[in-house]
């Protein structure tokens, strides 16, 4: 009599497995993949001079004449170059520089430049008024506070109407004769939504009259509300060692915020207190210390 036997589970396990790879039969696994691209073009900050022809003028025993009087046309002559773009020229277009040139300039003769800045780019701006790009003679004549507001925003396309620069001087102004001078002023742009910080307002301080001894000490602060010390000078007739004093100052051999005097600075106060000391050497003296403060730390 046959008994037949099972086989164990194992095996026919491993059977299956053999069957199912060699009839090629298995399992796939459906699926969807998803994708994010994106596309940035940016706008354009641009501005640009317009182009205006300067106006020349002659002041004729005190009364201003425009234009000037025919037989004095070529005595002085005044020019305008209108420059640029100094950028990218696919988004930096039109003049960005004007360039003003006198030539045989003299007494009461006027050259009267006007201007006005246009938005050409796609992102509105605010532009500001004309700084000062180094020391300005005092007979450059100009009233950039009637230009336009300070910080005005424009469009594509809007102008801030003109302002005019008057280049001129008097007799008790002149300049030595057969001088050049050249001088400028530069306009910022920005953005409408970031406007730069504005800039620091710095005042002139005079101390009142301080009373040297022969080798006497002084000292003195800028106020509270402009308390950060720019410069100082005095106008003493023998001369004194003078030191800034503000934090991280030296004084000959003392370091801030005490001189090792009977002159000391609070560092307590906020901000600490800034100014200047000075050290008389020689002959005694009454003489002041003048400062510059700004109301912005630097």
């Amino acid at each position: 009599m046959n008994k037949n036997k099972a086989l164990p589970i194992g095996t026919i396990f491993m059977i299956l497995v053999i069957a199912l790879a060699i009839l090629g039969v298995g399992y796939a696994l459906w699926s969807v993949t998803l994708t994010i691209s994106g596309t940035v073009n940016t706008g354009e900050v641009d501005v640009e001079f317009s182009v205006h022809d300067p106006e020349e003028c002659v002041d004729v025993n005190g009364v201003l004449t425009c234009p000037e009087p025919p037989e004095k046309a070529d005595v002085a002559n005044c020019t305008v170059e209108w420059l640029g773009p100094d950028g990218d020229s696919e988004v930096d277009l039109g003049p960005d520089q004007l360039v003003v040139t006198i030539d045989g300039m003299y007494p009461s003769y006027h050259c009267k430049v006007s201007f006005d800045v246009t938005s050409t780019g796609s992102v509105p701006v605010h532009v500001w008024l004309p700084e000062p790009s180094g020391d300005i003679p005092e007979w450059v004549a100009t009233d950039f506070n009637g230009c336009y507001e300070d910080g005005v925003q424009l469009h594509q396309g809007d102008t801030t109407g003109l302002c005019t620069m008057d280049i001129h001087f008097t007799n008790e102004q002149a300049p030595p004769e057969g001088s050049s001078h050249t001088f400028g002023w530069t306009i910022l742009a920005t953005q409408w939504n970031e406007d730069p910080a504005p800039p620091a307002d710095i005042i002139t301080v005079t101390s009142s009259a301080l009373n040297f001894s022969s080798t006497g000490w002084g000292g003195w602060s800028c106020p509270v509300d402009h308390p950060y010390v720019v410069s100082a000078t005095n106008d003493c007739t023998l001369p004194v060692t003078q030191y800034l004093w503000q934090p991280g100052a030296t004084t000959g051999s003392f370091s801030y915020p005490s001189t090792g005097t009977s002159y000391v600075y609070d560092a307590t106060s906020t901000p600490p207190e800034e100014g200047s000391i000075a050290q008389n050497g020689g002959t005694g003296q009454s003489c002041h210390i003048i400062l510059q403060c700004s109301d912005t730390a630097p």
